[in-house]
């Protein structure tokens, strides 16, 4: 309800300061509807009657049906139509008061201006709807369409004259204009010139603060590039762990590797060699072989020993006669 309030006084307030256009409004409304107001300038229009009767008396049939109920819907309905019909005539969206402006009296200023607007226009389309007054004293004045026509001479000379004016001129004179490249496949190239090998603040990098080590760009021979001939010198990087231990020579295995290492050897008796020499004799070794059977039994004797005289002098031993293809011949011969 405060801020009801407040924003009541605030239209009362600028309502003061129009009071000469309330009271023009208010007697253009008069004298087109030909009543005098019997009531304050809000509470006369409040129900929305007058306003229909007014715009029904400059152009017939504007609001068909114009309510005289005492319902506030009703009213507000005549309120409503009045504008709609307004609008049809030419009033812009932006002249129009809301309903509740004029029925709850929020904002009266803006109903008063809604008038002076309608009539301007209607000072300047009266003929259209053949009213002949009266017509309101306002200092709003309505825009209207000043359509111009040109000859074609009147164009082609404009033309001819279309040289560089204040207009198209821009800032020319006031700043340096850059010429406008358009961009393309090649732009980059264009635009880049030739370039300019010499050294520069941009190019210079660091030169002066710290040493620049050459590029070298990689390649197939890159390493071999870099490396160079090398040197066959003794250096701390080459020499290993020389002067702290010795180092053996390295030998390189291979088919011949075990009798290339052995030596010629030597046939004297050694330690290794003796083995149980001194310790106990050693019997001749004899190698085996087809006749070592015959070897090892030597020329024999052909005497009686005990181990070849058998079973002599226990008994008789008969000849023995060996099986053959004859053998039955020599039995019957005997």
């Amino acid at each position: 309800m405060a801020l009801e309030a407040e924003v009541r006084a605030k239209g009362a307030s600028k309502l003061a300061g129009m009071q000469a256009e309330l009271d023009q409004a208010q007697a253009w409304i008069e004298g087109v509807t030909g009543e005098p107001f019997a009531q304050p300038f809000a509470e006369e229009l409040k129900d929305g009657s007058k306003l229909c009767n007014f715009i029904n008396g400059i152009k017939a049939g504007s609001v068909k049906k114009v309510n005289s109920s005492k319902l506030a819907f009703k009213q507000m309905e005549n309120i409503t139509n009045f504008l709609k019909a307004a609008k049809g005539m030419g009033l812009g969206q932006n002249d129009v008061f809301d309903t509740i402006d004029l029925y709850e009296s929020r904002d009266l200023t803006k109903v008063v201006m809604c008038l002076h607007s309608f009539g301007a226009i209607i000072s300047v389309d009266a003929s259209k709807y053949g009213f002949s007054g009266p017509f309101l004293e306002t200092s709003v004045k309505i825009a209207t369409q000043n359509k111009r026509e040109y000859t074609q001479e009147q164009m082609a000379a404009q033309r001819a004259m279309a040289g560089t004016t204040a207009i198209n001129a821009g800032s020319a004179g006031v700043m340096e204009r850059s010429e406008v490249k358009k961009g393309g496949i090649t732009f980059g190239n264009d635009n880049a010139g030739a370039g300019d090998a010499g050294l520069s603040a941009q190019t210079a990098g660091s030169a002066g603060i710290m040493e620049r080590s050459e590029v070298k760009k990689g390649g197939i021979t890159f390493g071999n590039d870099n490396a160079g001939d090398g040197d066959a010198g003794l250096s701390a990087q080459t020499a290993g762990s020389a002067g702290v231990m010795e180092r053996m020579g390295v030998q390189k295995t291979g088919i011949t590797f075990g009798n290339d290492q052995a030596g010629a050897g030597t046939a004297d008796l050694t330690a290794q060699t003796a083995g149980s020499a001194g310790v106990m004799e050693r019997s001749e070794v004899t190698s085996q072989g087809i006749t070592f059977g015959n070897s090892a039994a030597g020329a024999g004797d052909a005497g009686m020993t005990a181990q070849t005289a058998g079973s002599a002098g226990v008994m008789e031993r008969s000849e023995t006669t060996k099986q053959g293809i004859a053998f039955g011949a020599a039995a019957g011969s005997s």
